[in-house]
């Protein structure tokens, strides 16, 4: 497929440009969407991708460039300059659009905040796109007036957009309704996420949809080797280093487990500003022969710890659906995960994994200790997780879906 198209009334237009603006990259956690991004690429769009920050992630696709936006921290007189430079550049490419967008930039309270907003807004107006996509509602809420100009932009909410931002910030709340109402459409990754929208919107969202998020197909080419009896029972976690996923919880868990499991290690991949507090909840708790940080690791490194694990564990407090837990899920590695946010989309208790309340470390142990003590079980469950995760989660799926929505949009 090399070109789609969609109709507006009676007029055709073939949309294949896609710019997909991003916060940082490469970034640790974001995987799953350069995974995304590449199947839109093999399927004959245009990834135009830009970044806001640089990252420091150690793996990177190689299908698409990212270019970098001007930091919006430069000095005031650099910023001014540039400012001209994209204002000229853009009049140039579009000066229809330019023109309205910047009559929609004047609402703004001051000159300053209009400058900050048009810093913002006018080096999007100078790259080519049919269609924006943007994969995180929080960045969705810092280009509202870009929707408003480009009409044209769909976004993603996927965790904390959702769960998390609008109780930390009061002002976020309403952003988030103002980019629902200006966006084109709104990916939700699973039912709970959509759900949660509308609670916090106050009305249903007719314009959402839900794709769940597709696996890297290298963890579905090949799965676990036959389980074998091994002295040290491994444990693993994959995630960002922070308070969302619930540590601190699953540390008490360990702690618990090994009063009847001496011999084990728990493994966590992953970088953050938790790192500190974790470090020193370890050695408080005098695991530090059992829980290994293992810092940020590339796809391969985490492919090849899932396959000599035992269990996986996710004791998050804060979740959409975790792609690290799909992941394991592929390999046929049972999985312990607690039941927040989309979780149970994924997760049936007992038949493909086992879901325990949040916070609960006590019942995290007892989960973990049941598998640990059963191979036949661990072999059941992961089994029934790999065939969900290669019924509901595969690239050509979300591929299809997002294609779908990307050419027809939200069918009200």
């Amino acid at each position: 497929m090399t070109w789609l198209r969609f109709t507006f009334g009676t007029r055709d237009k073939t949309y294949n440009r896609i710019l997909v603006i991003l916060d940082t990259y490469p970034a640790q956690s974001e995987t799953f969407l350069y995974t995304t991004l590449e199947g839109l690429i093999d399927a004959g769009l245009t990834i135009v991708a830009v970044a806001r920050k640089r990252g420091q992630a150690p793996h990177k696709p190689l299908s698409f460039n990212v270019r970098y936006l001007p930091e919006e921290t430069l000095p005031l007189p650099i910023k001014g300059l540039l400012l001209i430079k994209y204002i000229l550049e853009a009049l140039i490419k579009s000066p229809r659009t330019t023109l309205t967008g910047v009559k929609l930039l004047k609402h703004q309270r001051s000159w300053k905040a209009f400058a900050v907003e048009a810093f913002r807004t006018l080096p999007l107006m100078c790259i080519k796109c049919d269609l924006t996509y943007i994969p995180f509602g929080g960045l969705a809420t810092k280009y509202i007036d870009y929707m408003r100009i480009r009409k044209e932009v769909i976004f993603s909410l996927r965790g904390s957009d959702v769960n998390v931002m609008p109780v930390v910030n009061i002002s976020y709340r309403q952003r988030l309704a103002d980019a629902i109402e200006n966006s084109r459409a709104v990916h939700c990754v699973c039912n709970a996420i959509k759900v949660k929208a509308e609670q916090i919107v106050g009305k249903p969202l007719t314009k959402t949809t839900v794709i769940y998020t597709a696996i890297n197909k290298r963890f579905l080419t090949r799965e676990l080797s036959a389980y074998v009896e091994n002295k040290t029972l491994i444990i693993s976690s994959v995630g960002r280093l922070d308070w969302r996923k619930g540590y601190e919880h699953g540390l008490m868990a360990i702690k618990e487990l090994l009063k009847t499991k001496p011999n084990l290690r728990w493994h966590i991949v992953g970088d953050g500003p938790f790192r500190q507090a974790l470090e020193w909840a370890i050695r408080d708790e005098g695991l530090e022969e059992v829980v290994i940080l293992e810092g940020a690791r590339d796809q391969d490194f985490i492919a090849n710890l899932l396959r000599s694990s035992t269990v996986y564990f996710h004791p998050a407090v804060h979740e959409g659906i975790s792609n690290a837990v799909l992941e394991a899920m592929a390999l046929g590695l049972p999985v312990v995960a607690t039941n927040v946010g989309g979780m149970a989309e994924a997760v049936s208790s007992g038949e493909n994994g086992v879901l325990v309340p949040p916070r609960d470390w006590r019942m995290m142990a007892k989960a973990l200790d049941t598998l640990a003590s059963d191979p036949c079980l661990r072999e059941q469950l992961g089994k029934k997780a790999r065939e969900t995760v290669q019924e509901k989660f595969t690239l050509e799926r979300q591929q299809a879906e997002f294609l779908n929505l990307f050419t027809h949009g939200i069918k009200c």
